[in-house]
């Protein structure tokens, strides 16, 4: 047994055991630091390694528990992780001078309260692919806020589970995320494989979303939104080549909306590096497109209500992050809006809409927008402008901005819903 000091604190350790083998034989180890315990017994061989025996870890706010034997080729054992308080658990954290990209800056980035449990049980080596994993997590309750003025994000029944062998896992998630006015209940499934089993010989991790559900509701709106995936998607992350990658294939989300209507969104297979860089978060190159969203869904986001049954449709076409070059375009593929014309009684007119489309290109740090509109009984009206980019992609408030506006328009109502306040 000794004492010393550290951080001013003061360090207790009791410990027995000797060194046999090339492995120590730990009879007893009690090492306690600021309310931190770390104690157990059992085997510890640096070559493997392998770890056998009974071990816990213990601070305020949080334990975890260990049991078994755990090592490349065999193995089988416990582990049980406990958050019993987590604003205890990271503010003991806090105290202690870890880089923000260590544990500390993992952990308690804002302010994180509620309780977490994680359960879970091996039996097999960590590189053997038929050894046989199972884990349980449960949050009961919980809250993140990144800043003192956020609104925080509020959790409430998050639960999981992963199954099966390291070269054949499912894991499945469900629960309920709350920020401000807006709740979301989430369920979603996938396959996944290790890298640490011998897999075709490919390093890194792979695997496929199976199934993805999304509700989400604003409180004040009678009805919601739902995001639902209608077919599999394959998936691969690759943390060492030459920086960690997500890589992914084609797929396509549906979502219905607080109106009828069924939209659609496509992607097309792709990756994107995650390693640091300056510029907005973009992936490497990527194609997104948005089919039969209806018109009427903004209204849910407070524009004017306007009646008619157009669709909208849209892409975005990534072809570079660094530098950035992008196009995007949102424009009506069909469908009528009908419009109140001024005197006449506000009667509703079909506008015999041909084109509305808007388009963004970025070429670096030039971006240039193109609105066209063009109907058969509300006139037409097309508009150029275009700006300067920061070198990170951003739009800067003191950038020079400079266009052109042509129109002829009729008197329609509705015009005086779409001018901003005091045209």
């Amino acid at each position: 047994s000794s004492a010393l000091s550290t951080q001013g604190q003061t360090a207790l350790l009791a410990f027995k055991g000797q060194w046999q083998a090339g492995a120590w034989e730990v009879q007893q180890l009690d090492a306690r630091l600021a309310d931190a315990v770390l104690s157990g017994h059992g085997r510890i061989h640096s070559a493997g390694p392998v770890l056998q025996g009974q071990w816990q870890l213990a601070w305020p706010g949080m334990n975890f528990q260990l049991s078994g034997e755990a090592a490349p080729s065999r193995g089988q054992g416990q582990l049980h992780v406990t958050v019993l308080d987590a604003a205890r658990a990271t503010a003991w954290l806090q105290r202690w001078p870890v880089g923000a990209s260590g544990l500390r800056g993992a952990l308690v980035t804002g302010h994180v309260t509620g309780q977490a449990e994680l359960s879970g049980q091996w039996q097999g080596g960590w590189q053997q692919k038929d050894s046989q994993l199972g884990f349980d997590w449960k949050v009961p309750a919980g809250q993140y806020q990144s800043a003192p003025q956020a609104v925080p994000l509020q959790l409430t029944q998050v639960q999981g589970q992963l199954r099966g062998t390291l070269a054949a896992l499912q894991t499945q998630w469900q629960g309920q995320v709350q920020q401000g006015l807006w709740l979301a209940h989430l369920n979603a499934r996938m396959s996944l494989s290790t890298p640490w089993g011998p897999q075709s010989g490919k390093p890194g991790w792979q695997g496929q979303l199976q199934t993805l559900d999304v509700d989400v509701k604003h409180s004040r709106q009678a009805s919601g939104w739902q995001l639902q995936l209608p077919q599999e998607v394959d998936w691969r992350f690759m943390p060492l080549s030459p920086s960690p990658t997500v890589a992914w294939q084609a797929g396509t989300l549906q979502l219905r909306g607080p109106t009828p209507g069924l939209a659609k969104l496509s992607w097309s297979a792709g990756q994107w590096a995650l390693a640091p860089r300056a510029g907005l978060p973009l992936p490497d190159v990527a194609q997104l497109q948005v089919d039969d969203v209806p018109l009427a869904w903004a209204n849910a986001f407070g524009a004017p209500q306007v009646q008619g049954d157009v669709l909208l449709q849209g892409r975005v076409d990534v072809k570079s992050s660094h530098p950035l070059l992008l196009s995007a375009v949102l424009e009506r593929s069909r469908g009528d809006l009908q419009l109140p014309l001024e005197g006449a009684n506000q009667a509703l007119v079909p506008a015999g809409l041909r084109e509305a489309r808007a388009q963004l290109n970025i070429n670096g740090p030039e971006a240039k927008l193109n609105l066209i509109w063009d109907s058969e009984q509300l006139g037409q009206l097309s508009a150029q402008g275009q700006t300067q980019l920061s070198s990170s992609g951003e739009w800067l408030a003191t950038a020079p901005i400079s266009g052109s506006v042509k129109s002829s328009l009729r008197r329609v109502g509705v015009w005086s819903l779409l001018a901003p306040p005091g045209w």
